[in-house]
């Protein structure tokens, strides 16, 4: 008897099913890890232009600006045209300390920790 079979048996759906499982149980938690590692390389480099604006100023006022907090995509108008530009979702603020340092403190509703400078440490800290 003669069969004209055309298509894939169930085992061979089966397997395919399952190689596509394994691949999508290493694939999506990777693609979450490095969704989450681009927030927080976004909020790091708003703090970083952020603390570089401040010290610049620093250095020739020997102050620095409170500023925000300010939710992004929008331009912070430091002083006259000193102009930082915050990344879309990146929320960032600028404190002045009573001992007249500078904390600068970002966040993004996709990274987990907040990213922060300090000018009495100096340097961005996650």
């Amino acid at each position: 008897q003669e069969r004209n079979d055309r298509g894939f048996s169930l085992i061979e759906l089966m397997v395919v099913v399952a190689i596509i499982g394994i691949l999508a149980a290493i694939a999506i938690p990777n693609y979450f890890t490095f969704r989450q590692k681009g927030y927080e390389d976004m909020v790091v480099n708003d703090v970083r232009n952020a603390a570089s604006l401040e010290e610049a100023y620093y250095a020739s006022t020997s102050r620095y600006l409170p500023f925000g907090p300010a939710t992004g995509p929008t331009v912070v108008t430091l002083s006259g045209n000193i102009k930082l530009r915050v990344s879309r979702n990146v929320t960032i603020e600028g404190v002045v300390n009573p001992d007249g340092s500078l904390t600068i403190t970002g966040t993004h509703p996709g990274a987990t920790n907040p990213i922060s400078y300090s000018s009495t440490i100096g340097g961005v800290l996650h």
